[in-house]
């Protein structure tokens, strides 16, 4: 039997996310990461999928400059985005 849950009984009406967020924002950067991870791999094994074939992917794209220019006028603030 595995240790270290936390679980709340609660009615339906009851119900919401708050728990949930404490739980997660409790955890550490790796737990997270972990139990991320552990939901991928589930997946995989439920698609029949091998597990061994699983990695991050790399896609490599180009990253593009952008200016922001903030122009007054008349009393009003615009913001324009130039991406080049």
């Amino acid at each position: 039997m595995r240790t270290g849950f936390t679980e709340r009984k609660v009615r339906i009406e009851e119900l919401d996310r708050l728990f949930d967020l404490k739980f997660w924002k409790a955890q550490k950067d790796s737990d997270k990461f972990d139990a991320a991870w552990e939901l991928v791999v589930n997946s995989f094994i439920i698609k029949g999928k091998d597990v061994r074939e699983l990695r991050l992917q790399r896609n490599i794209r180009p990253l593009s400059k952008v200016n922001f220019y903030v122009i007054k006028s008349m009393g009003q603030t615009s913001v324009l985005q130039e991406v080049y």
